[in-house]
């Protein structure tokens, strides 16, 4: 009888464990979402003028990264 009840304590908290890691995923990605949808346009520049850089076109040194910060709100896949 005792057996039986080690092993359903086993089962209940590997269960317990994995719900708590399905819980950790869904808010780290949703922290991430949250972090790209406020930061999406600025990451895109900054990284489109490493790229740039990456190439060998000097210009790309002197431009402001700061993508929508001044006012410009442009959020969403259509001009990517």
């Amino acid at each position: 009888m005792l057996r039986g009840f080690g092993l359903w304590r086993k089962k209940r908290t590997l269960a317990q464990t994995v719900a708590e890691y399905a819980l950790i995923v869904a808010l780290v990605a949703i922290a991430s979402i949250a972090v790209l949808s406020l930061f999406g346009n600025q990451l895109r520049s900054l990284y489109a003028g490493m790229t740039r850089q990456l190439a060998g076109d000097s210009s790309a040194q002197n431009e402001d990264v700061s993508g929508g910060v001044r006012g410009e709100v442009d959020k969403g896949l259509d001009n990517w």
